[in-house]
This record gives structure tokens, C-alpha cells and sequence, in this order.
């Protein structure tokens, strides 16, 4: 009460909500066919867990194979839409004021507030400023390490821990079939 609501502006580089969570689709005679080529599906060890928002969302998700990585002692879902479909009713909970897609962050730069840049897809690549009184980036580390004004406001120890994450890139592949 009587605090005010924090503005929450969203950036993404891609065409909508993408990452570990996205989908690939074509129509075919009518009908849109959806592969999801990132995480497939959402393991809960507790199914209360799940969020209220989430649950419209998804289904249970049975007979799946057995992986090093899929707990049978889980709770297993699916998200029938595709699990961008999440992020599009996260994004929906969180009452973002601000949603840029095809946007991608080119700097930043911390003045006692951060200012990021950024360029959209298809204009020039001038950038353009806009500032925030918090920041939450989202991307790996290399891509972090490439912002110089990120990189600048980061202790060595943190620059020494950025530069040794390492990451399990999988294959992904949809094929679609007439």
C-alpha cells in the first residue's frame, strides 16, 4: 500500500518470447503444427509448486522416456500452446507496462542509474537510450562480458567467474513432414 508500482519494461532480441523455451511452427493444410526445440518439459518435485498463473497453461505430461536428467519421483508437464506460451502469461502476471521484441541491448552504463542501449531489428543500428532505476539482464555470460559498461561495474573476482561459465549446448531439430 501506497507504494508505487515499478514500471517493468521487457527488451528481447527475438520475434516474442524465446530462449530455452522456443518453438518452432508452420501451417499445414489449415492447421498450425508447433514443435517446441528448447526445454520440452517442466518438472516440479512438488506439484503444489506450481504456479496459479501456470496452471491453465499446462498439462500433465505421462509417458515420457526415461533420461539421466527426468526424475521419476517428478511431477512432469507439458504446456499445450508451446512453452512460449508461458513466458507470454508471465509476462501477462507481471503487468509488464513495456514489451519490445526484436529489440536487442548494444550497451550499458551505470551514472547512478543504469542506462541501457539498444537497437530494434530492421532500423539502424543508432542507438538509443533509456534509463532504469534497476536492471535485470538476461543472456549468457559471454554476451554480458561483451557489454563494456557491464563489464566495467563488475569486481575481478565477478569478471573471473563471468569468463569461466561454461555451457551444455544440446541439439535441437523439428522436423515437419507433408
Amino acid at each position: 500500500r501506497g507504494v508505487p508500482k515499478p514500471r517493468v519494461s521487457v527488451w528481447e532480441w527475438g520475434r516474442g518470447p524465446a530462449g530455452r523455451m522456443t518453438s518452432f511452427w508452420s501451417e499445414r493444410d489449415g492447421a498450425r503444427v508447433v514443435a517446441d526445440v528448447g526445454a520440452q518439459v517442466i518438472s516440479l518435485q512438488d506439484p503444489s509448486r506450481l504456479p496459479p498463473w501456470m496452471q491453465d497453461e499446462v498439462m500433465v505430461a505421462e509417458n515420457l522416456s526415461d533420461t539421466s536428467e527426468r526424475r521419476k519421483d517428478w511431477y512432469h508437464f507439458y504446456a499445450v500452446g508451446g512453452l512460449p506460451s508461458l513466458q507470454r502469461a508471465s509476462l501477462t502476471q507481471a503487468d509488464v507496462m513495456e514489451l519490445h521484441f526484436n529489440r536487442r541491448v548494444m550497451n550499458l552504463r551505470y551514472e547512478g542509474r543504469w542506462w541501457a542501449s539498444y537497437s530494434e531489428r530492421g532500423t539502424p543500428r543508432s542507438a538509443q537510450w533509456q534509463d532504469f532505476g534497476l536492471l535485470i539482464f538476461a543472456g549468457t555470460a559471454q554476451d554480458a562480458l561483451n557489454l563494456s559498461g557491464l563489464r566495467d561495474n563488475l569486481a575481478p573476482q565477478q569478471l573471473q567467474a563471468m569468463r569461466g561459465v561454461r555451457y551444455d549446448h544440446r541439439l535441437a531439430l523439428a522436423l515437419i513432414f507433408r
